[in-house]
């Protein structure tokens, strides 16, 4: 069974979500205030990138299974299914800010046809679908409508599969029996649906993030502890996952600090509920504030090793997206790191395979490089920030010969430390020794 959609947010999960439903069969009108991001989807491109999202986009508008527009009461008109799917901005503080979400709904809401099906899976506070359905009502007390809630699990650079194969199925609804009306525009993905209230939903995504936030601080502050007493922090964290109770899925490699907005949001989230409802969160603090220590690890590292002026260096820096198979540098740890050695006096050259020189917007002495070897040249210290494969088969005989320095410092621990180090390196990583001279 078909419906017509419309899905109101086009940025990651807007843009996949749009593009899967209408692969799936479903008729697809996709709305974002954003008229370049409208601009950029009508041509069959894609703002952001996303691996096989630009071609498939391309073919469904071919196929008039999807379109855009910067109408929002054109999107929602006559639509069975109104799916919110914003991109949620956050500040510095990582706190959401949800004032765009509700302008939309407020003028959506007038063109809303009776008996719709509204679904959010933005990235909300618990809290705020009670507050979408009070507003409705305000608005259009006559209008029918069932809103549920469903947690967004993409991952970026697989978010095309996990929407497919969502492996968090989870819908939140005041009657479970009309539960039926959101999980049939999901059929082809072939899941069982767990349902359960909206608050709960809301709070699962909370405590998701919450709980993947907690692994990387234990793991990452284990790993500081393994460099001190000479330990091996990866081989710990593989050793770790051999205990059923923690599992082959958990996260115990040490590395940066969590970024990019995502798990930080839910764990400010949590705080402020604690805050809110007067329960105290020593753990979520803890989360917060060992995060908060990581985010420096890089530049505390390198201060250890070369003093703390940076004035003569010369730094390579592999990799600026917040992860590999992205294109968003939105509170990327590649990007907080160059403001601090610029502001230690270092000089900078860098490379990402999906970044443009104009979209960094930084001053001071930064060289892009549009071939990541070219990074080397003169450089005392070349630095892994992210893990794109393209730096796997990077020729490290070449790179020795070019760099003036021979420190290696791969945070992702993508690179053999024997090999580099037989080549001449000195390998560095985080949660691990500095292997080869020292």
């Amino acid at each position: 069974m078909t419906s017509d959609i419309a899905v109101i947010g086009l940025w990651h999960q807007g843009i996949v979500g749009a593009a899967v439903l209408a692969d799936w069969g479903h008729s697809v009108l996709g709305y974002d205030r954003d008229a370049t991001v409208i601009e950029v989807l009508r041509s069959g491109q894609s703002p952001i990138f996303e691996p096989g999202l630009s071609s498939l986009t391309s073919e469904l508008i071919v196929r008039e299974q999807l379109d855009f527009t910067t109408k929002l009461s054109e999107a929602v008109t006559n639509k069975s299914h109104v799916l919110l799917m914003h991109d949620i901005p956050v500040d510095e503080n990582d706190m959401s800010d949800l004032t765009d979400f509700f302008d939309d709904i407020r003028e959506l809401t007038p063109s809303l046809k009776q008996g719709v099906a509204i679904l959010v899976t933005a990235q909300v506070s618990v809290g705020t679908c009670r507050r979408v359905a009070t507003l409705i009502r305000d608005l259009r007390p006559e209008l029918v409508f069932t809103l549920a809630y469903s947690p967004e699990n993409l991952r970026l650079g697989t978010a095309i599969d996990r929407f497919r194969n969502p492996p968090l199925p989870v819908l939140g609804i005041d009657n479970p029996a009309d539960s039926e009306i959101f999980t049939m525009l999901f059929s082809s993905a072939n899941v069982n649906w767990e349902v359960c209230s909206l608050e709960t939903a809301e709070m699962l995504k909370h405590a998701l993030n919450g709980f993947l936030a907690l692994s990387i601080s234990f793991i990452n502050e284990v790993g500081n502890l393994c460099v001190k007493v000479d330990a091996d922090g990866h081989r710990l964290g593989q050793l770790l996952k051999l205990d059923p109770r923690v599992g082959a899925m958990a996260l115990t490699k040490p590395g940066l600090a969590f970024s990019g907005g995502t798990l930080a949001r839910d764990v400010q989230s949590l705080r402020s509920l604690g805050e809110r409802h007067s329960v105290v969160t020593p753990c979520l603090d803890g989360i917060w504030e060992s995060n908060q220590l990581q985010r420096e690890i890089v530049v505390r590292t390198l201060v250890e090793f070369f003093g703390p002026s940076f004035s003569s260096l010369q730094f390579g820096i592999l990799g600026l997206t917040y992860k590999a198979n992205t294109s968003t540098l939105r509170r990327s740890a590649s990007i907080e790191l160059i403001r601090e050695i610029l502001e230690r006096g270092g000089n900078i050259k860098v490379h990402d395979p999906r970044v443009v020189e104009s979209d960094l917007r930084l001053s001071g002495n930064v060289s892009f490089e549009s071939d990541p070897i070219n990074v080397a040249l003169d450089s005392d210290v070349l630095i892994l920030m992210t893990p794109w494969d393209l730096y796997k088969e990077l020729d490290f005989v070449e790179i020795r010969t070019r760099m003036r320095g021979n420190l290696v410092f791969d945070t992702a621990s993508m690179w053999e430390a024997i090999t580099l180090c037989e080549l001449g390196f000195d390998y560095m990583t985080i949660g691990g020794r500095v292997k080869g001279k020292r």
